[in-house]
């Protein structure tokens, strides 16, 4: 028999090297290292730890080795040199008892070799200042195992803290696609698991098995294997026996699923068959079908093009009909400003003809004297020859709706219709003679003031601006509302929204702040 080296054991090694770096390890080089010395021991055979993963106990830890075997991995003691065999053994017994010794002791040469054998690798990948915390003064490395090593590595240089393992932790909480492999969900789970432990916080085996199980229930795929799976013994559901399992379970499932895919595509083929007779049988009264459905087809053409001119000429009828409602709408919205403008006209008047009343009464004694002495002629001629002037008119301001028409002086009408009711005769009528000749003179003095108002200067400015200056300053300061078709100048209860007469094309949203390209109107009040 050979002897056993780490030469003679590393021969067969997958990874005779390991990446080698110039600076301090990381998480990633020390677990690219773990996962290389796990391949190179699984290659060597060995009946430990269940017999099916050959070395790997070495350097995984019994957490994580759990996952892979149902059977506790346990480090070969050396039985030493000397054979003790108990009272009354026969040479039967001796010998079984020193193939049992035999054994021991090659397993535990196997274990030196290939535990100096990883270290090699690893120490020659890693600076070795990077290693003088685990490495004694003495002895070095002899005396460390490869668990021991790789649970000194990943704390020291891997940098897990307790966020990295409550993502970690979160990993397993992943819901499982039924779809893919049930070997990808168990190597997740190792992942975790290895890395949960390379924290110094490993899962047990209980929280690892409840988890996939919950998993496993979540996908409603294997509710069968599930209740087998409840009823085996407590000291059978270890979580390598429940991966076991569950890949025997998918196994059949995906059989299961082969086979029924023949079997209907058998009975898809039968049904094939039997759809087209169907239709080979159906093809002849489609033919009659179709050629009635042609006729009805030419028959409703010619009705849908009747049909098409009349929705036309609907259409149009309904749009002249919108416009004269558009019309008719801004014809009586104008109309309704024309009386208001009318009312206050009126209004100013009165209050114009009563103030000046009130400063003529110490004179109209003397008028009535004069008008007294000229009673025969009135009677004769009627306004004692007196011609009634033009009657004033009144010019409104600017409306949105253009130009206002003018509007008679309400005076001059109201004078009229005192002398017609009157006859022309009397005291009234000689009273009406001196009013009308004090209105003739005032309607003179007021033409010669407007022409002086042109040139007039006052404070060093042209009258009229000087006059339209006082009414900016008499102006009411903005209230904040704006109305889309009347402006900025509307009263307090007065917007967009509450509009009692919009135009069309009237934008209700329209505030001051966004007028929408609504009327400018009263603009230059928003600062006073």
């Amino acid at each position: 028999m050979a002897a056993v080296t780490p030469e003679t054991v590393s021969i067969n090694f997958p990874h005779p090297t390991f990446p080698q770096i110039n600076t301090e390890p990381t998480y990633a080089d020390i677990d690219n290292w773990f996962l290389l010395a796990v391949e190179n021991l699984a290659s060597v055979p060995s009946t430990l730890g269940g017999g099916n993963h050959g070395w790997v106990g070495l350097a995984v830890s019994d957490a994580v080795y759990s996952t892979y075997s149902a059977t506790a991995w346990a480090d070969p003691v050396d039985p030493g040199p000397n054979v003790t065999y108990p009272l009354g053994a026969n040479e039967n017994d001796r010998r079984i008892i020193d193939n049992a010794v035999a054994g021991a002791q090659r397993n535990h040469r196997t274990l030196v070799a290939l535990s100096t054998a990883i270290k090699n690798l690893i120490t020659a990948a890693v600076p070795r200042e990077y290693l003088i915390g685990i490495r004694h003064d003495i002895t070095g490395l002899a005396n460390v195992t490869v668990r021991q090593m790789f649970q000194w590595l990943f704390p020291t240089y891997g940098r897990i803290g307790i966020h990295e393992l409550e993502e970690n932790s979160n990993k397993l909480k992943v819901a499982w696609d039924v779809n893919t492999p049930f070997v990808s969900l168990v190597e997740r789970f190792r992942r975790c698991q290895r890395y949960a432990d390379s924290g110094g916080d490993p899962f047990s085996e209980q929280n690892l098995l409840n988890q996939l199980l919950r998993l496993i229930q979540n996908t409603g795929a294997y509710p069968i294997d599930i209740r087998e799976w409840n009823r085996r013994p407590a000291d059978e559901k270890s979580l390598h026996n429940l991966i076991i399992h569950f890949m025997a379970a998918e196994n059949e499932r995906r059989n299961d699923n082969v086979g029924n895919a023949q079997g209907a595509g058998y009975v898809n083929n039968i049904q094939v068959n039997e759809g087209i007779n169907a239709f080979e049988q159906r093809a002849t009264s489609f033919a009659a079908a179709a050629a009635d459905a042609n006729a009805q087809n030419a028959t409703l053409q010619g009705t849908n093009a009747d049909l098409q001119a009349l929705l036309h000429q609907r259409e149009a009828e309904l749009n002249a009909l919108t416009m004269q409602m558009q019309q008719t709408s801004m014809q009586m919205q104008a109309h309704h400003m024309m009386n208001n403008l009318q009312q206050q006209a009126m209004a100013n008047q009165q209050q114009q003809r009563g103030g000046r009343n009130r400063g003529r009464r110490n004179n109209n004694n003397q008028a009535n004297n004069n008008a007294n002495n000229n009673t025969n002629n009135n009677n004769q001629q009627g306004f004692g020859g007196f011609q009634m002037p033009p009657a004033p008119t009144w010019q409104p301001p600017n409306s949105f709706f253009g130009q206002a028409p003018n509007v008679p002086a309400t005076r001059w009408n109201n004078a009229n219709r005192r002398n017609n009711n009157n006859g022309g005769n009397g005291n009234n009528s000689n009273q009406f003679n001196a009013q009308a000749q004090r209105a003739n003179q005032q309607q003179g003095q007021n033409q010669q003031q407007g022409q002086n108002q042109q040139t007039m200067m006052w404070n060093g400015m042209p009258f009229q601006q000087q006059q339209q200056q006082q009414q900016q300053q008499q102006r009411p300061r903005h209230n904040g509302n704006y109305c889309w078709t009347h402006g900025h100048r509307v009263n307090n209860s007065h917007t967009s929204m509450t509009c009692g007469a919009p135009v069309q094309g009237h934008q209700y949203m329209a505030t001051q702040a966004n007028t929408m390209d609504g009327n400018p109107r009263g603009v230059e009040d928003i600062n006073m």
